[in-house]
């Protein structure tokens, strides 16, 4: 593992704010001007150096794991000389809208009835308050 050398960045600048002002945001998430740090404690109009937007999901501590066994039967041929490589990927989606892929089986080679090795899910990955 190698460590970030951050007295050899360039800083483009700063931004505070208090976990409560993000949380508290229907979308859990807030936009935030960078300024630099003398500016910073200013009363007068900073600089706007760029945005910075911070999201905030909350995690739950369990250790609780969910098996899934997902299988497909009678998927059309896409391929006129070969059978399909079917996989699937499981996406969740936060609450901004976005999916986030939270896993993918394995490629299940020329298979139209596909069923993959079972997949281990925990609720930190597929937890979320949409």
């Amino acid at each position: 593992m190698q460590m970030l050398k951050l007295d050899e960045q360039e800083l483009l600048g700063e931004a505070n704010c208090a976990l409560s002002e993000i949380v508290t945001k229907p979308t859990r998430s807030l936009t935030l001007n960078l300024v630099h740090r003398e500016e910073s404690t200013r009363s007068s109009r900073p600089q706007k150096l760029g945005e910075l937007t911070v999201r905030a999901e909350e995690c739950f501590s369990s250790k609780t794991t969910t098996e899934i066994v997902l299988r497909c039967s009678d998927l059309q041929y896409k391929d006129l000389f070969t059978k399909n490589d079917p996989f699937l990927v499981l996406s969740k989606t936060v609450e901004s809208g976005i999916p986030i892929p939270i896993c993918k089986t394995e490629v299940e080679k020329n298979n139209l009835n596909p069923t993959w090795k079972p997949v281990f899910l925990t609720i930190q990955q597929v937890g979320s308050k949409a």
